[in-house]
């Protein structure tokens, strides 16, 4: 039997992967920070996330039920992804799988989270004297920028800058997942480019090679190791983890949530509007947090729900009501931020609304 190797994400989940999987460096990068706050101990979380290799998956006894799709109670096979899905134990979500699928294993930590009372949501957000400010919001609006900003002037920590968790009693947990940086990041993080921790392609290609990814990605998909060094070897960006870039001392284990502010870039206003939350806007974070994982893995939930895998109360329903408690422990608004407003000065905008809504 294949030797497991314990990730502890804050009592929370207890994961457990593979020895064939360890060795995935961007699986090991992903989760080293939080290792450093949330070491593995006896105290093992509610649930378990369990990921095991398969050299093939059997479908004997499944029913097919659409294209890549097969089914029996308690199981389901997604031979698109090759990966089969199943809840051997009330408390345990199994993944077993012939290749490391990123899409699966992660979408699986939220599933697996869900499962226990919590949530990742898809912001940014600091610590400060033990209290979190929260920026929940789309992609490519800034969040990086922002963070930095207020680490680096304003003495604030790093809780995350791309997700956190937040659990049933509104405990916002810190998930320091390393940095994607872009060349755009380069007048935000200038020691990282001089050390050679920035994508190597020029900008000005970045859109013709982001097309030419979305096509080449699902012809990798049958080749498993040719994709994983496809990942691993990505020009267009590079992670670097959270510590290296704001020293661990800067990285925030928990805090209590004290604001949430949600980020939109809206066209045709000349300057930030704060403006109070609207009943929306759980619905928003939700929606805007739920299109960060693969479409086709969100997709195939709704079929492990019917497989008796999932139930709908511990996922869509639980999952908007952790949302909504959030809200309503701390003061919200909704920060408009011109569409053409540069990247720089999003902290700015972002300082104004906190201090209004203090």
């Amino acid at each position: 039997m294949a030797e497991m190797t314990q990730i502890n994400v804050h009592n929370l989940l207890n994961i457990q992967v593979d020895e064939h999987f360890c060795a995935e460096p961007n699986w090991a990068r992903h989760w080293a920070d939080l290792q450093q706050m949330s070491p593995v101990s006896d105290a093992a979380g509610p649930v378990t996330l369990r990921l095991e290799h398969q050299s093939s998956l059997d479908r004997t006894g499944m029913r097919q039920l659409t294209e890549h799709v097969y089914c029996r109670p308690g199981a389901m096979l997604d031979t698109r992804y090759r990966v089969l899905v199943s809840r051997p134990e009330p408390n345990v979500l199994m993944l077993q799988s012939e290749s490391f699928c990123f899409e699966w294993k992660e979408w699986a930590v939220q599933l697996g989270l869900l499962m226990g009372g919590a949530t990742f949501i898809h912001c940014a957000a600091v610590e400060r004297d033990g209290r979190a400010v929260i920026f929940p919001s789309w992609g490519g609006i800034g969040k990086t920028a922002l963070v930095a900003t207020l680490i680096r002037e304003d003495g604030w920590r790093l809780l995350g800058d791309d997700f956190v968790i937040v659990t049933a009693e509104s405990s916002c947990l810190g998930f320091p997942k390393p940095l994607v940086l872009y060349p755009y990041h380069r007048s935000m993080f200038p020691e990282a480019f001089a050390a050679g921790q920035g994508p190597r392609l020029p900008g000005g290609l970045n859109e013709l090679a982001t097309g030419v990814a979305a096509r080449v990605k699902p012809v990798l998909r049958l080749a498993p190791s040719l994709l994983s060094f496809a990942r691993n070897h990505n020009p267009q960006s590079r992670r670097v983890s959270a510590s290296d870039v704001f020293g661990r001392e800067n990285l925030a284990e928990q805090a209590t949530p004290d604001k949430v502010i949600w980020l939109d870039r809206v066209a045709g206003i000349g300057a930030p509007e704060l403006l109070a939350p609207d009943e929306r806007l759980a619905s928003r974070i939700m929606g805007s947090s739920i299109s960060q994982w693969d479409p086709w893995c969100v997709a195939q939930v709704n079929t492990a729900m019917g497989a008796g895998i999932f139930e709908a109360e511990a996922l869509y329903c639980g999952w908007v009501e952790t949302i909504q408690r959030l809200l309503r422990s701390c003061t919200a608004g909704i920060l408009h931020l011109p569409a053409d407003l540069p990247i720089e000065d999003v902290p700015q905008a972002a300082r104004m609304a906190i201090n209004r809504l203090s």
